[in-house]
C-alpha cells in the first residue's frame, strides 16, 4: 500500500510538471541557441523490454522494466529529438574531439537479459540505432540469474509465505541491527536492492541461505529473467551492437577491498576480451556506485568510458570515467493515469 501511494504521488508531480516544461520549452530553446546550451549528451539505461509489463513488474524490480510499446515510443521521441550515436562516439564528444551544437542520445541496456533480443533489438535494428550492452561475465551463459533477481525471488517468496527473514540472514551472519536496517519495509524489491548491495562474499552467504530457507521456483534458462548467451552475444556483435563490461560478478565496487575491485574489473575485461576477440572500451558500475578509488581501477584497466546511474545531462568536458546516465522504466513515464504519456516523457528526457 505504501508503495502504490508513493508511486501516486511521483505520477501526479510528473503529470503537473509536464505541461509547466512544456511551456518553458520554447523560452530554454531560443536561450540554448544563442548559448550553446544545446550541446548535450544524454546516456539512456534500460534493463529488460518485455511485452506483458503486468507479469514483469512482478518478478523484476519495476524500475528495471519497460514494455515493447513504451519502448518503441521512447525511440521514436529520442530520433524525433536527438542524434542517436555510439558509445565511442560520446567520449569523442566529452573529450572535445567534436564540436556538436545540438542534442546527441546514446542507448545502453545493463545486465544482458534474453528479452533484448527478443524484443529491444528488432526496433533498434529497424531504425538502425546504435546500442551498448554492459554484461556481467561471469553469468553470462552460466544457467544462473544474476544476484539481484535471485534475491528478489526469494524475499517474494519468503513474505508470500508469511516466512521471518530474520532467521535465514541471521544464518548468513548478520547482526540483528543489521538485519532490521535490511528488512525494515515490507516492501520485496526494497528489501531486495539492499541486501544485494552488500559485499560479493556476503551477498553470497546471504543467497545460499535464503534459497535453503524458502527455495526458487523458477529455472535460470527459462524464464522472464533469464540472459542471453554466448552464441546470441556472438550474433549481436556481428551486427554491430557493441558490448561493454559490467564486472565479472556484478559487484558494487565501493564496497569491495582493493584487490576483489581490481579482478573484477580489469580481469573482468580480459576474460570479456579473449571471449569476443575484440577490444572493450566501455564500462558500466553495478548500481552506478562509485568512487574515486574505483575510478581509477576503471582508468587503470584502460577503458574509454564508465557509465553511471545518476541522472545526469552530459556536456563537452565531463569527466567520460563518470557519465551521467538517465535510467528508463514503464513506471518513469507513466502520468498519474498510470498510462504512457509524451509529455512525462519528454520531461524525464529533457528534450
Amino acid at each position: 500500500m505504501l508503495m502504490e501511494i508513493s508511486r501516486l504521488g511521483r505520477r501526479s508531480l510528473k503529470t503537473a510538471a509536464a505541461p509547466v516544461y512544456r511551456g518553458l520549452s520554447v523560452g530554454r530553446g531560443l536561450f540554448d541557441r544563442f548559448s550553446g546550451g544545446r550541446a548535450r549528451v544524454l546516456i539512456l539505461g534500460y534493463h529488460h523490454v518485455v511485452d506483458d509489463i503486468d507479469e514483469a513488474e512482478r518478478l523484476a524490480d519495476p524500475g528495471m522494466v519497460v514494455s515493447t510499446d513504451s519502448f518503441r515510443r521512447h525511440l521514436q521521441l529520442i530520433c524525433d529529438n536527438c542524434e542517436v550515436v555510439s558509445m565511442d562516439e560520446v567520449v569523442r564528444i566529452v573529450r572535445g574531439e567534436r564540436a556538436i551544437g545540438h542534442t546527441v542520445a546514446a542507448i545502453t541496456f545493463d545486465d544482458g537479459y534474453r528479452d533484448f533480443l527478443e524484443n529491444a533489438w528488432p526496433l533498434l535494428r529497424v531504425l538502425r540505432l546504435p546500442v551498448t550492452i554492459y554484461l556481467p561475465y561471469a553469468a553470462i551463459g552460466a544457467g544462473r540469474m544474476l544476484d539481484h533477481d535471485r534475491l528478489s525471488l526469494l524475499v517474494a517468496s519468503a513474505l508470500r509465505h508469511g516466512l521471518s527473514l530474520s532467521v535465514p540472514l541471521t544464518r548468513a551472519g548478520l547482526a540483528e541491527e543489521e538485519i532490521d536496517s535490511l528488512t525494515e519495509r515490507d516492501d520485496t524489491f526494497a528489501t531486495a536492492r539492499r541486501l544485494n548491495d552488500l559485499p560479493l562474499a556476503r551477498r553470497e552467504l546471504v543467497c545460499r541461505s535464503l534459497e535453503e530457507f524458502v527455495g526458487t521456483g523458477m529455472g535460470a534458462d527459462t524464464g522472464p529473467l533469464a540472459l542471453l548467451d554466448w552464441d546470441s552475444i556472438t550474433d549481436l556483435v556481428r551486427e554491430g551492437v557493441t558490448i561493454g563490461a559490467h564486472t565479472i560478478n556484478h559487484a558494487v565496487l565501493p564496497l569491495e577491498d582493493g584487490p576483489t575491485a581490481r579482478f573484477e574489473v580489469a580481469h573482468g575485461k580480459t576474460l570479456l576480451e579473449g571471449r569476443l576477440g575484440e577490444a572493450v572500451r566501455h564500462f558500466a558500475y553495478p548500481t552506478g556506485r562509485h568512487d574515486e578509488t574505483t575510478r581509477r581501477v576503471v582508468q587503470r584497466a584502460c577503458f574509454d568510458s564508465a557509465v553511471t546511474t545518476e541522472a545526469l545531462v552530459n556536456r563537452p568536458g565531463a569527466n567520460p570515467l563518470a557519465l551521467g546516465r538517465i535510467c528508463l522504466s514503464e513506471e518513469s513515464t507513466r502520468d498519474i493515469r498510470g498510462r504512457y504519456s509524451d509529455a512525462v516523457a519528454r520531461l524525464r528526457l529533457l528534450i
